[in-house]
């Protein structure tokens, strides 16, 4: 990855030389990526409770062979 600083006025708005504005770009670059997989995990956990509560109304029913049941056609 490459990253030019062309601004001035960035520079001394942070007030840090251009290499230490580099660092703290890349820096911000991989505090993205965590993010990005916190931000996953909590989509899957929440993923998770919402199948566990379906899951707890769902009753399990056996059907062996020879026994009678009714055929939704549609």
């Amino acid at each position: 990855m490459e990253i030019n600083v062309s601004s001035v006025k960035i520079l001394y708005q942070f007030r840090l030389h251009s290499e230490q504005y580099i660092q703290a770009m890349c820096q911000g670059v991989e505090d993205l990526d965590i993010a990005r997989i916190e931000a996953l995990n909590k989509i899957q956990e929440g993923k998770e409770v919402v199948a566990r509560a379906y899951n707890k109304n769902v009753k399990l029913k056996n059907f062996k062979k020879g026994k009678l049941v009714w055929k939704a056609i549609r």
